[in-house]
This record gives structure tokens, C-alpha cells and sequence, in this order.
């Protein structure tokens, strides 16, 4: 019987040293966490470059380049924006003219002249013929982004073409085109 005593001892003991050094020694963190805060900007368009005046006569439809016309979107987000452009009537000082109606004027950005910065998916134009009159005009959309992720700037070119009648007098006639962003 002592034998099993010892023996049983002897592997208590072997078994209490074994589990004490298998037991990893407990580490000390000290530890720094880092934060990064993307901050969003603003969605914009600018137009390059004024328009070019145009002379022709009456009857003739007068057609303007539109270089340039770029889209800068930094608010960094999922999502998609459009542009959208309008036209006032044009306008003159001579005596007795009409202004030239700003219906039926047509904008086309180019196709082919759509680049693009960053995540866009799909950057497409559409062809928009402007319904304005002499009261007020409603913008239509001619560029569309969709699958926007992040920062990402646009940029084309367009025509704008606006019917003259018939009967225009002449003189120096005056317009806005404005472009929105949404």
C-alpha cells in the first residue's frame, strides 16, 4: 500500500507542475485605437467657359458649343445625381421685337465627350428639348450618374440649338442657360 501512495503522489504532484506550466503567462495591453472620420463636401457644376455669341437671320436655328461643363461630387456617398438645364427666353432692347422663345430650344451633351473620375457605373445624356416660355422655364434632365460610390467629377460638351422665327427683328438678343445638379 505505500507503494500506491507514492506512486499516486509522485503523480499529483507531476501533474500539478505540468499544469501550472501550461498556463500562459497573462500579457499587458496597452493599446491605442485609431478613428478615421470621412468627412462629406458638396455636389457641384460649373460651366467652363461663356457661351460664344452667335450671328445668323431670322428663320435660321442658332446652335451654341457648351465646352466644358463639369460636375464635381464630393460628398461621398452610394448614390447617383442628374443635371438638369433650363433656358430663359431671349431677350432685347429693340423697339417693338418679340422675345425669342426659349420652347423648343434643344441641348445635347455629346456622348462621346463623357469622361469621368471615380466609382460611376453609368454616366449617360439624353437629348432634351426645353419647354420654357415667356412666364417661366422647367429644367430638364440631360445627364444622369448612377452607381456613384465615393468622390467622383464628370465633364462633356453640348449644343444647344434654339429655333429663331421668322419674324425676329434685329438686334442683340440675351439669354441664361443654367445648369443644376441634384
Amino acid at each position: 500500500m505505500r507503494k500506491a501512495t507514492r506512486i499516486l503522489l509522485t503523480l499529483g504532484v507531476s501533474a500539478a507542475l505540468l499544469s501550472t506550466s501550461a498556463i500562459p503567462a497573462s500579457a499587458a495591453e496597452d493599446g491605442s485605437s485609431a478613428t478615421i472620420e470621412v468627412q462629406g463636401g458638396i455636389l457641384g457644376i460649373n460651366v467652363v467657359q461663356a457661351l460664344e455669341s452667335t450671328e445668323l437671320k431670322p428663320g435660321t436655328p442658332a446652335t451654341f458649343a457648351v465646352p466644358g461643363v463639369a460636375v464635381a461630387d464630393d460628398r461621398a456617398v452610394l448614390g447617383s445625381w442628374s443635371v438638369s438645364v433650363s433656358l430663359s427666353d431671349f431677350k432685347t432692347e429693340v423697339a417693338g421685337a418679340k422675345p425669342i422663345p426659349a420652347a423648343g430650344a434643344t441641348y445635347s451633351a455629346a456622348e462621346e465627350s463623357l469622361t469621368h473620375t471615380g466609382t460611376i457605373e453609368s454616366l449617360v445624356s439624353a437629348p432634351v428639348t426645353l419647354a420654357g416660355d415667356s412666364e417661366s422655364t422647367r429644367a430638364e434632365d440631360a445627364v444622369l450618374a448612377s452607381g456613384v460610390r465615393g468622390n467622383n467629377t464628370a465633364e462633356w460638351n453640348a449644343t444647344l440649338s434654339v429655333p429663331v422665327p421668322d419674324d425676329a427683328l434685329a438686334g442683340t438678343y440675351k439669354a441664361t442657360l443654367t445648369h443644376s445638379v441634384l
